[in-house]
């Protein structure tokens, strides 16, 4: 199975611009309670350090068992598909049975097959392919920021 990690080189080298608008408004990032989940702690790591510069509260963990030891509920989670002993969509599953059937989630993944998109659109997950540019995951976040207030 071949391996693809998110450089963390892109997230250290990111530096936000606050008073830049994103996508021509002047809405900022709101500051997010995430959980990411990935079983390569390099990735988390990266993670990490660029969510947590854009004003957000990060928990990284490696596998649903972990995700699932909190009793706060996050604003969303942020999977990668292919972990050690279950996939991303089936952690985001447990996730929601404990936290609510709304709980936004972003699927973090290589896999570009029809099966996983499939997948991802019917559990009402949003993917965003590996490499993840930190533009991109900030976008997708964004879009997402209404469904995350709403709950």
């Amino acid at each position: 199975m071949a391996v693809t990690v998110v450089p963390v080189a892109a997230a250290n080298d990111y530096v936000e611009q606050p008073s830049r608008p994103l996508g021509g408004s002047s809405i900022r990032m709101p500051a997010l309670k995430l959980v990411c989940i990935d079983n390569d702690k390099r990735i988390l790591e990266g993670m990490r350090s660029l969510l947590t510069q854009w004003g957000c509260q990060v928990t990284t963990v490696m596998s649903g068992q972990e995700a699932l030891k909190s009793s706060d509920r996050p604003d969303a989670v942020l999977a990668d598909y292919h972990l050690d002993q279950e996939n991303g969509l089936q952690v985001i599953a447990l996730m929601r049975d404990k936290f609510g059937k709304h709980l936004p989630a972003l699927l973090l993944t290589a896999d570009r097959s029809h099966e996983v998109r499939s997948l991802a659109d019917a559990a009402d997950v949003v993917i965003i392919n590996k490499p993840v540019k930190p533009a991109a995951l900030r976008a997708a976040l964004m879009r997402n920021r209404s469904e995350i207030a709403a709950e």
